[in-house]
């Protein structure tokens, strides 16, 4: 790794079973930065024009070939992982990264084994959740004195939650987990939530967007609450979606044929689902507030995604300020990725507006 290098990272985990719609991995792309600044970036799909490609592996050498970046000669590479793997091999397999297999987060670079075309090279992985704490960086500049870095979304590279704390320069694990998966799973693995929005399980990264927006219509409901966790918040009816009309009917006596999504009890649902998100996280980021003594928070992951969660946030004074980045998703790891190596060849990253 040479300070004098730009510094070029790519997000371009291959997805399981090759799907023709992105399931497990989606929203690649590739970002090049010179001493702290962004040179180039590309999120995939504004190429391809295919919603949240993640076809990278596939393009990576057409990509690189228009751009004329064959050869590494002049910047250093870096690889985000992703929960289904820490690997990468081009089609023709001229490229190919392989990072070492770990229990624990790492909090730095970790050295990997590179082939780029004709020769093995020096090649690093960051992990997926610091990749989208780091994407904070060209947007705020450095973090300040005695923050809090919390990463939340679907699921990352050993967890879907991690917390770290950025004191003199440096940054040290608080915790990372799925503790928190029962509460991104409302939006991304829920079989009810999909059958109120009317979705196929190839829409599934529109459908926590839609179903914010529809929670807007109905209200929390703290008995709904309680009768949802007594069924398992019915996430597993994706083939027998009457079970939960029968129970609605058993229950609440109210005669659903149909998910109506004008039907007021399906909206106050939702809204049942994002309260129990808003509350919950609220208290962990609480929690965390009270354990670290952090004054600042940066934020990023899909749940960083949650506007009406972000509000509350703020307007609860955890603490003195909040940054989420604009490609607070999985569209922003690449970028994060490279902030974080330049970070550590130059200890700064610039401004940049969005």
């Amino acid at each position: 790794m040479s300070p004098n290098k730009a510094t070029l990272a790519i997000y371009g985990i291959q997805d399981r079973n090759n799907p023709e719609y992105p399931l497990y991995v989606h929203d690649h792309s590739i970002c090049l930065m010179q001493d702290g600044r962004v040179e180039k970036l590309l999120q995939l799909e504004r190429k391809t024009r295919r919603k949240r490609d993640n076809m990278l592996n596939r393009e990576l050498h057409s990509l690189l070939k228009e751009a004329k970046m064959i050869s590494p000669d002049h910047y250093d590479v870096v690889f985000v992982d992703n929960v289904v793997g820490r690997a990468l091999l081009s089609p023709n397999g001229q490229i190919r990264f392989e990072a070492p297999l770990n229990d624990t987060l790492k909090n730095d670079l970790e050295k990997g084994r590179c082939w780029w075309y004709d020769r093995e090279i020096d090649g690093y992985v960051l992990n997926h959740e610091l990749a989208h704490i780091f994407s904070c960086l060209p947007f705020f500049g450095n973090f300040k004195e005695n923050s809090l870095l919390v990463h939340f979304d679907g699921g990352a590279s050993l967890g879907n939650f991690s917390a770290w704390t950025f004191r003199d320069n440096k940054i040290e694990p608080v915790e990372s987990h799925w503790d928190l998966k029962y509460l991104t799973s409302l939006y991304n693995a829920n079989a009810l939530a999909f059958a109120i929005i009317g979705a196929k399980i190839w829409d599934q990264n529109s459908v926590p967007g839609k179903m914010m927006g529809f929670a807007s219509y109905g209200t929390y409901r703290p008995e709904y609450e309680k009768w949802l966790k007594e069924h398992n918040f019915f996430r597993d009816i994706w083939k027998k979606k009457s079970v939960f009309l029968a129970e609605v009917q058993k229950k609440w006596k109210i005669r659903l044929a149909s998910f109506d999504q004008h039907h007021p009890f399906l909206q106050d649902i939702m809204a049942t689902f994002q309260q129990i998100f808003q509350r919950d996280l609220l208290q962990k980021l609480k929690d965390l507030k009270a354990s670290t003594g952090c004054t600042q928070l940066y934020y990023s992951g899909g749940c960083a995604l949650n506007i009406v969660a972000n509000s509350e946030i703020i307007s609860e004074k955890i603490f003195d300020e909040v940054y989420i980045p604009p490609c607070c998703d999985d569209s922003g790891l690449a970028l994060g990725a490279a902030a974080f190596m330049e970070w550590k060849k130059h200890g700064r990253v610039e401004k940049h507006t969005p």
